[in-house]
């Protein structure tokens, strides 16, 4: 084909001519432009799907860290109640004192009935050492007892 005849097909835009290959490179880049941003979209729903998923997945942990973390405490709780139990018990504060006021030791405020009294603050857990009072009750009477004999020989 002579190039004048070239010409004249680009001129008239007929195909072959370099008017319909700047069309076609035209449709290649606005369908390349296309899937590019239908694929930025895609991606950016998938990202914000799955931070929405894993925030919600995150609060459901938390709360199952929370409620794992109170049945430990309870459970801590529940154990030590059984050992104070056990220490303060009649029969082994017949023995030997010295295991139940070793557990009691610094809970004893729990008892008291005056300003010193703790049994309002919950960070000392008096309902988890109500076995100590056995001690109060125990030197109570033991005083008593001593009164009594001390009453008895002067009279």
């Amino acid at each position: 084909m002579p190039a004048s005849e070239d010409n004249d097909s680009v001129a008239q835009g007929r195909p072959g001519g370099a008017n319909s290959k700047v069309k076609y490179v035209k449709v290649l880049c606005r369908r390349a432009l296309i899937i590019i941003v239908s694929c930025a979209v895609i991606v950016g729903a998938a990202v914000g799907v799955s931070v929405l998923l894993n925030h919600g997945a995150m609060e459901a942990y938390e709360e199952y860290d929370t409620t794992l973390s109170d049945q430990s405490d309870q459970q801590r709780l529940l154990d030590i109640a059984e050992q104070v139990v056990l220490a303060c018990s009649e029969d082994k504060l017949n023995e030997d004192l010295s295991g139940c006021q070793d557990i009691c030791r610094g809970h004893m405020c729990c008892f008291e009935e005056d300003e010193y009294s703790c049994e309002d603050d919950e960070d000392k857990n008096c309902a988890v050492y109500g076995a100590c009072e056995a001690l109060v009750e125990d030197t109570l009477a033991n005083y008593e007892d001593a009164m009594a004999s001390e009453q008895d020989g002067r009279v």
